[in-house]
């Protein structure tokens, strides 16, 4: 049996269709914002704690972590996780990472505020 033979103008469509589609295709992944470094919420506090973050001998309120991290997500080019997702992750991430402990006893304003006790900062990558 013999093959069938094609037009050579249908394969120049079908070719030009194709072309269309992919470069549609590319137009869109143009248009499509950038992917962060972390695609989770508990991944990017993650890579912000293990990257500007240490042990050292200062104390944060859970609200001064989430300010820290928010300005540090800025200057890195990232999005910051919402307030509250950040108020829960960061001590849970904390621990893992450096072994520090939520404390209950932080005192600020004549008042005690959970936070972390032995923290210390470090700049972000090319900051």
């Amino acid at each position: 049996m013999g093959q069938a033979s094609v037009p050579l103008d249908d394969v120049k469509a079908a070719l030009q269709q194709a072309l269309g589609t992919l470069e549609e295709l590319l137009d869109r992944l143009e248009q499509t914002p950038p992917l962060q470094a972390a695609a989770t919420d508990e991944a990017q506090v993650r890579h912000v704690i293990s990257t500007c973050i240490r042990r050292g001998d200062l104390d944060f309120t859970t609200d001064e972590m989430v300010g820290f991290y928010s300005e540090i997500c800025v200057s890195m080019g990232l999005k910051p996780v919402p307030g509250k997702v950040a108020r829960k992750l960061l001590p849970k991430v904390m621990r893992e990472v450096h072994g520090i402990r939520q404390a209950h006893s932080l005192r600020r304003n004549g008042t005690f505020q959970r936070g972390c006790r032995g923290v210390g900062a470090v700049s972000p990558p090319g900051v």
